[in-house]
C-alpha cells in the first residue's frame, strides 16, 4: 500500500512562503527607499507595502491576487442593521487559485510605538 501524499498542504505551504517573501521584499523596498515616515498611521504604512506587493514581478509570475482591507465575515453576528460594521478586518490578504481550490494568506500589520507598553505587552512575547 502506498503512502499518501497530500500535494494541496505542499502548495499551500509554497505559497504561504511566498506571500511572506513579497511581504519582506516590500518591506526591504520601503525601507531602501526610505520611504515609510515614523509619522504614519498603521493604514499609511500598510498601503504603501501593498504598493510595493502589488507591482512585484514576482507576484505576477505566482499569480497572486492581493488586497488591503479585507473584510472577514462573521456568520454568528445576527444580521440587524449595521452588522457588517462589526465584522473584523484584516490588514493584507494574498489569493491564489489552484485547480478547483481557493488558498488564502492573510497578514496583519501592527504598529508598535516605543513608549507604548499596552502595545508591546500585547503583541510581543518577551519569552522567546
Amino acid at each position: 500500500m502506498a503512502g499518501q501524499f497530500n500535494h494541496g498542504n505542499i502548495f499551500r505551504k509554497a505559497f504561504e512562503c511566498n506571500c511572506i517573501k513579497l511581504l519582506v521584499s516590500a518591506y526591504q523596498k520601503a525601507i531602501m527607499e526610505n520611504f515609510i515616515d515614523i509619522n504614519w498611521e498603521e493604514n499609511d504604512i500598510t498601503a504603501q507595502l501593498h504598493k510595493y506587493v502589488d507591482e512585484d514581478p514576482f507576484r505576477l509570475k505566482k499569480r497572486i491576487t492581493t488586497n488591503v482591507e479585507s473584510i472577514l465575515a462573521n456568520n454568528s453576528l445576527p444580521k440587524n442593521r449595521g452588522y457588517a460594521k462589526k465584522y473584523s478586518r484584516i490588514d493584507m490578504r494574498f489569493v491564489v487559485f489552484r485547480n478547483n481550490d481557493e488558498y488564502k494568506y492573510f497578514a496583519e500589520a501592527k504598529l508598535l510605538k516605543e513608549h507604548n507598553s499596552k502595545l508591546k505587552k500585547r503583541y510581543i512575547n518577551k519569552s522567546v
